[in-house]
């Protein structure tokens, strides 16, 4: 309608102009109400409002929901809404926060850490690895001391810094290699603080690390009912031990593998003592008789039937050491002198609980039963025989008082009892000594900042 108008209008001042009517102040009244007119259109055209934006510039990992619906995870990008009041509730590995926000129509409204009171650190990485391999390194943040993992977020961060929540986290780096092992980590980060590491990832399991510390070893008191009265083995007594890093699980079949075809494992005279009985060969995880290859679908099978020496030689390969008799009791009790397993008290003397389970995958596999980790993320130390070290001096060490070593091969060293609380004393086993029933993991020394 409004154009039809205008072009009658226009008609009569072409008209007027031909005909010379002498009626200029009449085509000066047209043509200002013409201008009116377009003036008012514009106006119109300016008043139309564009979307109500919103925008969530935060650190990563906060779960966005508006008016009770889950909008994503940060980083998150802008979304429409309508313009007005909505209730935002932010939930995160820290807590939780719920706030009121009103959105002006027609813009675009950005909500930063500070907006609702984030606190928040900064993470400092620099990562290589031991044998030189190109990695290609995935980080992420999770829940800490859990048995269960949640709620993670994914950075890719190498040689860099990444901000995150300030709380209590747990670091979890993996090498993006195959032949490489990641890293783990429960880590405390404090507001407007720096956490930094440099950390050489190394062939074989993940690694976690552990803060050490006090700790009581050896059998709680309401557990005295549980052996016999005059049994003075198991007596309580407080160490303190520095922090540590500990294969999450045992050294499996192909990553022993891996470090003989590098001509880290190789054979030597101690290979051909105390091979396991051929009734038992059935249950390694490698042929003990036919140069050691994996035996099918064995590949992630802890690595048993493995002399001592072998378990030395690998651990030495990958740059990492047998753990002490402590540092295994510490690892196995979550580093809670209260607890008796790695997953709390237990019941009797036994740690084993996979009776009844639904395993992950292959039952014989590394952390095929996850409910039983460790509150730090450790697997497997609740059932199965692993040997240790014993670092005391010759004469006070605990295999060396059973046996009077005549040659290498009849050295004696120590190994923990699966399925047992991990107080238990360790049982002997020469060096050369070849068991089914027994695997390892390496362990390694924190290098001081």
């Amino acid at each position: 309608m409004q154009s039809a108008a205008r072009r009658a209008v226009i008609v009569v001042i072409v008209v007027a102009g031909l005909f010379g009517c002498g009626c200029g102040d009449f085509v000066e009244r047209v043509r200002a109400r013409l201008g009116g007119e377009a003036a008012h259109g514009d106006k119109a055209t300016a008043k139309r409002p564009g979307p109500t934006m919103v925008a969530f510039e935060m650190v990563a990992g906060v779960t966005v929901f508006v008016d009770e619906r889950e909008m994503g995870r940060t980083p998150l990008a802008a979304f429409e809404l309508s313009a007005g009041g909505h209730e935002v509730r932010l939930e995160h590995r820290c807590g939780k926060v719920i706030e009121l926000i009103d959105l002006a129509a027609g813009e675009t409204t950005t909500f930063t850490d500070t907006t609702f009171g984030l606190e928040t650190a900064t993470l400092r990485l620099t990562l290589s690895a031991s044998h030189g391999q190109t990695l290609a390194p995935t980080v992420r943040l999770a829940e800490a001391d859990s048995l269960e993992a949640q709620q993670e977020a994914e950075h890719v961060v190498v040689d860099d810094a990444v901000t995150v929540l300030a709380c209590r986290q747990r670091l979890k780096i993996g090498s993006g290699h195959a032949d490489v092992g990641g890293y783990w980590e429960d880590i405390t980060f404090v507001a407007g603080q720096t956490v930094s590491r440099t950390i050489v990832l190394r062939p074989g399991p993940d690694m976690v690390r552990l803060p050490g510390g006090d700790f009581v070893k050896g059998m709680r008191p309401e557990d005295l009912a549980l052996v016999e009265e005059d049994d003075e083995d198991y007596p309580p007594s407080a160490v303190k031990l520095a922090a540590f890093e500990l294969d999450r699980t045992p050294v499996t079949a192909g990553q022993w593998t891996a470090c003989r075809v590098a001509g880290g494992c190789k054979s030597t005279e101690f290979d051909t003592f105390g091979m396991p009985d051929p009734k038992h060969e059935i249950y390694c995880s490698t042929d003990p008789y036919n140069g050691r290859p994996v035996k099918k679908g064995a590949t992630e099978h802890p690595m048993n039937c493995a002399a001592r020496v072998e378990a030395e030689r690998y651990c030495e390969w990958a740059g990492k050491r047998l753990p002490s008799i402590d540092e295994y009791e510490y690892a196995a009790r979550s580093g809670r002198s209260d607890w008796k397993c790695p997953w709390g008290s237990g019941a009797g003397l036994m740690c084993d609980r996979r009776e009844g389970q639904a395993a992950a995958g292959d039952p014989e596999q590394v952390c095929a039963y996850p409910s039983d980790n460790s509150s730090q993320g450790l697997c497997d130390l609740a059932w199965l025989s692993e040997l240790v070290a014993d670092p005391r001096p010759p004469g006070q060490r605990h295999c060396d008082d059973f046996s009077v070593p005549h040659s290498p091969s009849e050295r004696e060293g120590p190994f923990m009892y699966g399925g047992l609380a991990p107080w238990i004393v360790p049982d002997c086993m020469r060096h050369s000594e070849y068991s089914a029933g027994v695997t390892f993991r390496c362990a390694r020394d924190v290098s001081p900042p």
